[in-house]
C-alpha cells in the first residue's frame, strides 16, 4: 500500500439531497482537476463509485447535470490493463486496451465502463473549506442499462460497502469508504424538503454520533445489525429468540 492508498484522517461532510421521486439519497462532491460538480446516488449495498464519462450510451443523467469529461482533467488516469485485469471485470469481457467493468444492481440497472483513478473534492464540516482525496479508484461509465433511468440530475452511484472480496478490486486499490477510514454516517433531516441543509453524508473526523447506538457488523462487505426484539405500542412482542437471524450466522446468547 503506497502513501496515496492509506486510510486518511479526513473531515468530510458532503451535502445531501433527498430524491422524492425515487425515495433515494443523493450526495454532492466534485471530481477531477479542474473539479467538476457531481451528484451521485448513495448506495450502502454496493462498493464501487462510478460517474458518467461522456460519450455515454446513454448517460445516467439527462438534464441539468454537469458531465465529467475525463480528457479535460489533469489528474485523470485510466487504470492500466495487466494480464490479471480480467479478474476484476465483475463479469464484463476482458479487453487488452482497457481494464473494463460491469456492475449489476438488484433493481435491474447496470453500469459499464473502464476503471480509472481520479481526485475527488469534498466539503468539510467547516463551511467554506474543502478537502481533496487523490487517486481514488472509480468506474468511468460509458453505458447505463435498466428498466428506468435514475433521477435525470444524477451523474452516478457512490457505493459505500467496504468491499465484498479480494477479487473486487485490483491489488493496492480499495473502495472509497475504506480509503476514508471506513467511518461514515448520514443524516436525512427532512423527507419533505429535499434541500434541507442538515441532509448530509459524513466521513472520518466529521462523523459525530449522538444518542443511542447499536453495533454494526460487517460480513462479505455488507452491513448488518442484530435484531434483539420488536415492540408495538410500547410493549415487547412475544417473539422467540432466534426466530429472526441471518443464514450461516450463529446467534449470540
Amino acid at each position: 500500500m503506497n502513501e496515496d492508498d492509506k486510510p486518511l484522517a479526513v473531515d468530510i461532510k458532503a451535502p445531501g439531497i433527498w430524491g422524492i421521486k425515487h425515495n433515494m439519497f443523493y450526495v454532492n462532491f466534485s471530481i477531477g482537476d479542474p473539479p467538476v460538480p457531481q451528484l451521485a446516488l448513495m448506495d450502502t449495498g454496493s462498493d464501487l463509485l462510478w460517474v458518467d464519462c461522456p460519450p455515454c450510451s446513454p448517460c445516467s443523467a439527462s438534464s441539468g447535470a454537469t458531465y465529467f469529461y475525463s480528457f479535460n482533467s489533469k489528474t485523470y488516469s485510466p487504470f492500466p490493463c495487466t494480464d490479471d485485469c480480467k479478474k476484476y471485470t465483475r463479469g464484463w469481457p476482458w479487453s487488452p486496451k482497457h481494464c473494463m467493468y460491469r456492475i449489476d444492481y438488484m433493481g435491474g440497472h447496470s453500469s459499464e465502463g473502464i476503471y480509472a483513478t481520479e481526485q475527488l473534492t469534498f466539503q468539510t464540516s467547516n463551511n467554506g473549506f474543502v478537502t481533496t482525496i487523490p487517486k481514488v479508484f472509480f468506474g468511468c461509465s460509458s453505458k447505463l442499462t435498466g428498466p428506468e433511468g435514475l433521477d435525470p440530475h444524477v451523474n452516478g452511484i457512490l457505493g459505500l460497502m467496504a468491499g465484498a472480496g479480494d477479487d473486487d478490486f485490483p491489488d493496492g486499490q480499495f473502495p472509497l469508504v475504506t480509503r476514508l477510514g471506513t467511518s461514515f454516517s448520514y443524516c436525512v433531516g427532512s423527507l419533505s424538503d429535499r434541500y434541507y441543509p442538515q441532509n448530509h453524508l459524513s466521513f472520518g473526523l466529521a462523523v459525530d454520533l449522538i444518542g443511542g447506538s447499536t453495533p454494526l457488523y460487517l460480513q462479505d462487505g455488507s452491513y448488518f445489525v442484530h435484531l434483539s426484539g420488536i415492540s408495538f405500542g410500547g410493549k415487547m412482542l412475544d417473539i422467540k429468540k432466534g426466530s429472526v437471524h441471518r443464514d450461516g450466522v450463529e446467534e449470540e446468547d
